[in-house]
């Protein structure tokens, strides 16, 4: 096959559209992703799922702390609250990878028959003599066309590191867990 029959054969490929179309889809699924994160931290935040009040865990500890005047060791039982999405993994996902593999294989073997048929006959004689001949002959020739592609793409997503403001906020967050006793003590 010429390379000028190879380039007409892969003229009418819509490779713009094979290449574009995975590309859109991945960013289609970014948008999807940012959407389920936005609707994942107001679920697990808030308790009405909107806005107000935090989702709180509280618990009451008893830990040990040295007394300072004593230098004794006691128990102290303190109360920790906890805002829930603080302690929770956010998914932050995002689709950061996407690989385009594009194959055509073009083989070509057009299919067309050709039939000859020829038959020469001939005839000869002299008096009681004679002689005939016939002489036969086919050919025929056949070929065949094959056209085929192959396309695929391969689209990896991965969890992301939280965003600078995403980390100063849990920072805020946890700046205000610190443990306060329950009683009128210390």
């Amino acid at each position: 096959m010429s390379d000028t029959n190879v380039y007409s054969a892969l003229k009418g490929i819509p490779i713009d559209f094979l290449v574009s179309t995975p590309l859109l889809a991945a960013a289609r699924a970014n948008i999807a992703l940012a959407q389920n994160m936005q609707e994942f931290i107001f679920q697990m935040a808030y308790k009405d799922g909107k806005s107000g009040d935090l989702n709180l865990i509280e618990f009451d500890l008893t830990r040990p702390y040295t007394d300072p005047n004593t230098k004794q060791v006691k128990s102290q039982k303190i109360k920790v609250t906890v805002p829930l999405i603080g302690i929770v993994t956010i998914p932050s996902l995002l689709v950061d990878n996407v690989t385009i593999d594009f194959t055509a294989s073009i083989d070509q073997a057009s299919s067309s028959t050709v039939g000859v048929n020829a038959t020469v006959g001939a005839n000869y004689g002299f008096g009681a003599f004679s002689v005939t001949g016939n002489v036969t002959t086919t050919v025929n020739n056949t070929r065949s066309t094959d056209y085929s592609g192959k396309y695929t793409f391969h689209v990896q997503a991965d969890q992301q590191p939280a965003t600078e403001g995403m980390s100063q906020m849990m920072g805020i967050i946890a700046s205000t867990i610190s443990p306060i006793p329950a009683g009128s003590g210390n």
